[in-house]
């Protein structure tokens, strides 16, 4: 083979590889998911979509990144919407090693920092996948949710906005947070697993509190200079709406519905729209 043809075959190759769509990539998949040194997750990118925005959703206790890809319709109301869905694997339970939980700040102390663990996983998804690194969603359920509720106090500049189903902070509960979101938290005002008012409950020879629900959209309004009241309220059926959007600076939702402990009807698509509601906003 000539040099000149060696070289013309090596830039052709260049130049195809250059433009590849992010979904011939090797990892996050079932079979192969990615992997940033112990943590792992899967990824589902929509389709011609360069450079999109990312939801990172965080499942609830027991689940995993593929029990989540799984769950009809969830990953598919964000990338037909043009957003990639990342879904990490939590940590193993304290109480149960067949399960999977996140280390929320509740007074115990964790194996592993997931808080810290959410930036590998944003940083390489990122570098990985061509994402919109200024256009992250930081979502999740039950405890994956409180980890949202965690994260969004601890580093409010982590994505650009929060969305949680069933879960918020647990005691003890942040005096204070980093700085203002945007939030989006549905729950189920007959959800007796992560009741509104809190509860005391034991894990693994652990007590510990679940946090009000209500006392954590209090601190994030102070937060972001709402005022105590909500300035839009709206109801549908049996669905209670409440916005705090007036304030200095990011926004809450707070959407309650009558079901149990799970995520409301139409969870995803309401999240996904708002999301891209707020960050298409100039």
């Amino acid at each position: 083979m000539s040099k000149i043809l060696f070289m013309a075959i090596a830039v052709a190759g260049i130049v195809i590889s250059s433009v590849l769509p992010a979904s011939a990539q090797d990892c996050g998949t079932e079979e192969t998911p990615c992997q940033v040194g112990e943590l792992s997750y899967r990824v589902v990118l929509p389709d011609a979509a360069p450079t999109p925005p990312a939801v990172i959703y965080l499942h609830g206790y027991g689940a995993t990144a593929n029990s989540a890809v799984k769950i009809s319709g969830l990953a598919a109301a964000f990338t037909d919407r043009g957003i990639a869905f990342i879904a990490p694997n939590g940590q193993v339970d304290i109480g149960n090693p067949k399960a999977l939980d996140w280390g929320v700040h509740d007074g115990y102390r964790w194996p592993r920092d997931d808080l810290a663990a959410l930036e590998q996983i944003k940083e390489d998804a990122i570098a990985r996948f061509d994402l919109n690194a200024d256009r992250i969603l930081l979502a999740g359920y039950s405890r994956g949710g409180s980890l949202v509720w965690d994260k969004a106090c601890m580093d409010h500049s982590f994505a650009f906005a929060y969305a949680s189903a069933s879960g918020a902070f647990w005691e003890p509960m942040w005096r204070r947070c980093s700085g203002p979101v945007h939030m989006h938290h549905s729950h189920g005002y007959a959800d007796r697993t992560v009741p509104l008012e809190g509860r005391f409950v034991t894990f693994g020879d652990y007590d510990f509190e679940q946090g009000s629900v209500l006392k954590s959209i209090e601190i994030l309004t102070r937060t972001n200079g709402c005022g105590q009241m909500a300035n839009s309220v709206s109801t549908e059926g049996a669905s209670w709406r409440k916005k705090w959007t007036e304030c200095q600076d990011g926004s809450v939702t707070l959407a309650l519905g009558p079901h149990g402990h799970g995520r409301q009807p139409g969870w995803a698509n309401a999240v996904a729209e708002w999301f891209l509601e707020i960050s298409n906003a100039p």
